[in-house]
């Protein structure tokens, strides 16, 4: 294989899942492909109170609810932490940042474990939000997640980006399936200047909002790459009829509206009024652990 293709290794889950449609499911329009740098730590670093208050919220919302166990569950539910975030936004109450999370899974055997964009014997070169413990990670029997943070205002490539009829399944040595893939001729040259410039640093790939692989750009790309993984033909030719057709709703996630939307507003309510209250008591962060700390003794007050 070329050195400047990009393989990317998809669990099956993901493909399977954007690929099952569900009549009558008015869900979110949502990116089915996207390929984004990943937020550097020294760029969390050099506005540390801000980061950490983003990164509060976060944690903050899987303790709420049932968000955790629908996360781990399915990590594309993680996009209702952004859907009422807007909703709530709409009130002025909040901004968007230029950055956004997104839930990157690994299953976690002696290949998977190096693939942990915040592992490096457990130390975290990029920032993440790990959903699990340390010791349940040596659990090598369990997929695992963690949420990464991309960076979204150095530009990127989406969905509209790519010539929708160059996607095709193609075979792949190792008997795993794999999808061939072209960014448009009007944008290759932004795409090939775009790696060039993130040589030596990881981005992410990114399939219907959940990473898929953040490969270490080695050098300047042309236009195309391919997706791999296990998923069967059948599955992967539906999601590929997704991106040709440019349908973004999501079909593999029922969004449900009324009653499941008040509810997910008044959980961000009281995520946001967590934050106000970590913020007027100027809890100290400590790290990953002593951040989880802060939550807790918030939550429990």
């Amino acid at each position: 294989m070329p050195s400047a293709l990009i393989r990317v290794c998809v669990l099956a889950s993901v493909f399977a899942a954007t690929a099952v449609a569900q009549d009558g499911a008015d869900a979110p329009r949502c990116e089915l492909f996207e390929f984004r740098a990943l937020m550097p730590l020294e760029r969390a670093m050099a506005d540390l109170e801000h980061w950490s208050r983003e990164e509060l919220r976060v944690l903050a919302w899987l303790e709420v609810g049932d968000h955790r166990s629908r996360v781990l569950a399915d990590p594309r539910e993680f996009h209702r932490f952004y859907e009422s975030l807007a909703r709530y936004a709409e009130g002025g109450n909040w901004s968007p940042t230029a950055w956004r999370w997104y839930p990157h899974v690994v299953r976690l055997d002696d290949a998977g474990r190096a693939r942990f964009i915040g592992n490096a014997r457990f130390r975290k070169p990029e920032v993440a939000i790990w959903l699990f413990a340390e010791g349940e990670a040596r659990d090598e029997t369990h997929v695992r997640i963690e949420l990464v943070p991309v960076d979204r205002a150095s530009g990127g490539f989406v969905t509209d980006d790519l010539v929708a009829d160059s996607f095709a399944v193609v075979p792949v040595e190792s008997g795993e399936t794999g999808v061939v893939y072209r960014v448009r001729a009007e944008r290759e040259e932004a795409y090939g200047d775009w790696t060039e410039a993130r040589i030596g640093q990881r981005v992410a790939v990114i399939v219907d909002g959940v990473i898929v692989s953040a490969p270490i750009v080695m050098s300047r790309l042309p236009g195309r790459g391919m997706i791999s993984g296990s998923a069967d033909a059948e599955h992967v030719e539906r999601w590929i009829e997704c991106v040709r057709t440019a349908n973004r709703s999501d079909p593999g996630v029922v969004t449900e509206r009324g009653e499941s939307d008040e509810r997910d507003d008044a959980e961000m309510r009281a995520v946001l009024e967590l934050d106000r209250r970590v913020s007027a008591a100027k809890t100290e962060y400590e790290g990953d652990s002593g951040l989880v700390r802060s939550v807790e003794q918030v939550v429990e007050a």
